[in-house]
């Protein structure tokens, strides 16, 4: 552990300031981190002034290990221990007690919501509009590869909304304006730059994706927010902004060079089939 928490800060003294890469301290979960490494990983972070991500109540296993192992919830054992802040982001925070909402809202914490890994795994369907209603933020995410494969988030974003009503039967449960805000301005918020992300605004980086309509699906548009959340696919994407520079732009990617990614992802792509499949 000692060695990871000095590559992160190393990592971390690399890139702050950087244009495109915003890093962050990353300890895995409260069942699988000490005390001692959660504590060191908040000390970096608050020197450093950048988030800290952190898996929290992801699944019912992990509820009942914390309050078996502490005799408290996962939210109230990270406050106990003096953890929470608004600098923290809780991935997942699926299985979270009524009571810890006060805890989450108190400290400033931001959810970071994973409809469709926590589906795949069967992990559970966050309380995601109980969440939003108690005025705690709640950011949309994908999480990694191994739970959600293609990480596209314009289909995470109507899986969430789906997921919200099924929960709650209720078809208005997280509209499509409030999720579209969750991918945009709350995870602005979560990662500590709401003043400078989020919102197309004057002052503001421009920060954008330019969405094409000019296909039959994306026809008629009524509501663009509705359009956006439960019509739209990866493919309509034309052009990707960061910053006010144009990264990718009708089907050409202007920082990578895009044949040396493919060509390494099909080595790494061998290495595992050589190594977990026997070359099969």
């Amino acid at each position: 552990p000692q060695k990871v928490l000095e590559f992160t800060e190393s990592f971390i003294k690399d890139f702050v300031g950087n244009e495109y890469i915003y890093p962050a301290v990353a300890p895995h979960a409260p069942y699988s981190t000490s005390k001692e490494n959660l504590l060191k990983s908040k000390g970096i972070a608050d020197k450093y002034g950048v988030p800290i991500l952190i898996h929290v109540a992801e699944t019912q296993w992990e509820f009942n290990e914390i309050l078996n192992r502490y005799g408290a919830h996962p939210f109230e054992y990270l406050n106990r221990i003096g953890f929470l802040s608004e600098r923290v982001i809780a991935a997942h925070s699926v299985w979270v007690d009524e009571k810890e909402f006060e805890i989450i809202k108190k400290n400033k914490v931001s959810i970071s919501h994973n409809p469709e890994s926590n589906a795949k795994l069967a992990s559970g369907i966050a309380p995601v509009q109980e969440f939003l209603d108690y005025g705690i933020n709640v950011a949309l995410g994908t999480d990694g590869a191994c739970s959600n494969n293609n990480l596209d988030i314009i289909e995470e974003m109507r899986t969430a909304s789906f997921l919200q009503k099924i929960k709650y039967m209720n078809p208005e449960s997280l509209s499509a304006r409030d999720v579209f805000k969750m991918a945009t301005e709350n995870g602005a918020i979560a990662i500590g730059l709401g003043e400078k992300l989020g919102t197309l605004k004057p002052g503001k980086w421009a920060d954008l994706v330019v969405i094409s309509l000019n296909t039959p699906h994306m026809n008629p548009v009524f509501d663009p927010y509705s359009h956006l959340v439960y019509v739209a696919k990866a493919s309509d994407v034309k052009a990707t902004m960061v910053n006010g520079k144009f990264i990718y732009e009708n089907g050409e990617y202007k920082t990578l060079d895009i044949e040396k990614v493919r060509k390494d992802i099909k080595e790494i792509e061998d290495l595992v089939k050589k190594v977990i499949f026997n070359g099969d």
